[in-house]
């Protein structure tokens, strides 16, 4: 007779591989999670890297632009390009770069009369068109989600050099500057240590008038890049006013050539008589003069018979 018996170590064998296979589940999931984690990490952080990367050689290019024009600085938010050198492609502008996004955006600083720099809304707040503050975004999209990186960078023109006419006192009819207080001719301006509209009959003064300057150009200019002047405006005056025009031209062999078709304000050759520089705190010259070798201004007064502007002086900044 034969007798059988329940294999108790086969169940206990069965039942430890069940347990085996559910542990090795768990260990395998949570293993996988973690590696799948980490790459996300590594692709995370690689991403960072060249964002900071493709952000910091924004800022360097910059320091190349304002170094060789800083009148290309025009644009609210630009991107860069290259040819044959860096330079801002336009208004509103971005450059892709693989999966990521980079412009580079503009904002104005302002000081004070001590030259510290201030808010826009402070009350001694005057603006600067020699500084910028410059910011350069990358973003780009990871997992869904949008990253963005940014840097920062405070850039000045003030390693410009300056030409500077402060009085007025010599004689007209200079073409090239040899006196640098003479000029080339004026309109019912009285020309002096400072610029007045001319008393043309007893307490009456001429409605407008202009002074035309010198030729100016010394041999290292390559751009320029601002022109501003200190004015005085009478509060009890709201009719008068200072406007500022230029004309450049190219070297020949030491002289003025080819002089601009008309006098220019900031849009350049491609404006009328009509565009005027206005602002006292500077102006940005068209990046269309860049190149020429000489440079003259005109400056231009308004009053209302009783009251006169005044001009103290006038700089033309340039590299």
């Amino acid at each position: 007779m034969m007798i059988y018996t329940k294999n108790k170590t086969n169940g206990f064998i069965l039942i430890e591989v069940l347990i085996a296979i559910a542990l090795f589940a768990v260990f395998a999931s949570a293993m996988i999670s973690m590696i799948l984690g980490s790459l996300v990490v590594l692709e995370k952080g690689a991403d960072y890297s060249y964002a900071a990367n493709l952000s910091q050689e924004s800022l360097e290019a910059i320091k190349v632009i304002e170094n060789e024009s800083w009148n290309q600085m025009i644009y609210d938010k630009s991107a860069l390009g290259f040819e044959d050198g860096w330079f801002l492609a336009g208004e509103g502008t971005e450059e892709r770069i693989g999966k990521f996004n980079r412009y580079i955006e503009f904002s104005p600083v302002f000081r004070d009369e001590n030259k510290n720099i201030v808010s826009s809304t402070s009350l001694t707040a005057m603006l600067d068109v020699n500084s910028l503050n410059i910011e350069s975004v990358v973003s780009w999209e990871n997992n869904n989600k949008e990253l963005s990186l940014s840097n920062a960078l405070l850039i000045t023109n003030w390693q410009s050099s300056i030409w500077e006419q402060n009085s007025w006192t010599g004689v007209s009819g200079q073409e090239i500057i040899l006196d640098e207080n003479s000029f080339y001719s004026s309109f019912n301006i009285q020309a002096d240590d400072t610029l007045d509209l001319l008393e043309i009959a007893t307490g009456t003064l001429a409605v407008n008038g202009y002074l035309e300057s010198s030729f100016f150009g010394p041999v290292d200019i390559g751009v320029f890049s601002t022109i501003s002047w200190e004015e005085n405006i009478p509060s009890e005056c709201p009719d008068c006013y200072v406007k500022v025009q230029i004309k450049t031209a190219e070297d020949y062999l030491g002289e003025p050539a080819n002089w601009s078709n008309t006098w220019c304000g900031p849009e350049g050759e491609d404006g009328d008589e009509e565009d005027f520089f206005d602002s006292s705190e500077g102006n940005l010259i068209s990046i269309e003069h860049n190149g020429d070798k000489w440079i003259k201004y005109k400056i231009i007064l308004g009053g209302d018979g009783l009251n006169t502007p005044e001009i103290e002086n006038l700089k033309i900044y340039y590299k």
